[in-house]
């Protein structure tokens, strides 16, 4: 094998580079991942805003009503709803319990998951 810059080596590894990139193109494996709900916070009081931009603060709740339920999120924001409110909760100030769902349309193997499809291992491409 030759090439033009002289170093066959190197033009082996681009090849095989190349060839990597195209098994990997071809296959398609999504996952899901949702907010269920705030299950703790990084600091106490949680800081509380109106809108999911963290511009105008609302207030603030105290950890000890946690749980909150996790209606939505955008922007990075959950939004939550406390005494009968909509607040949104900046996700960089509490911790989420988080539902993924990994959905494999393509495998490696016969039946076999993709090992870095993301949620494969508990969910089983499912």
């Amino acid at each position: 094998m030759h090439t033009t810059d002289g170093h066959p080596f190197k033009h082996w590894l681009c090849s095989l580079a190349f060839a990597s990139l195209l098994l990997l193109d071809g296959l398609d494996a999504t996952a899901a991942t949702s907010a269920k709900a705030v299950v703790s916070a990084k600091a106490d009081p949680v800081t509380l805003y109106s809108s999911p931009d963290g511009s105008t603060q609302a207030g603030s709740a105290p950890a000890s009503t946690l749980p909150w339920k996790i209606e939505d999120d955008q922007k990075g924001f959950y939004k939550i709803r406390l005494r009968g409110r909509v607040y949104w909760v900046d996700s960089l100030d509490v911790h989420a319990d988080l539902a993924v769902v990994a959905k494999c349309t393509r495998t490696v193997g016969p039946n076999d998951p993709v090992a870095a499809d993301f949620g494969a291992g508990s969910n089983r491409c499912k």
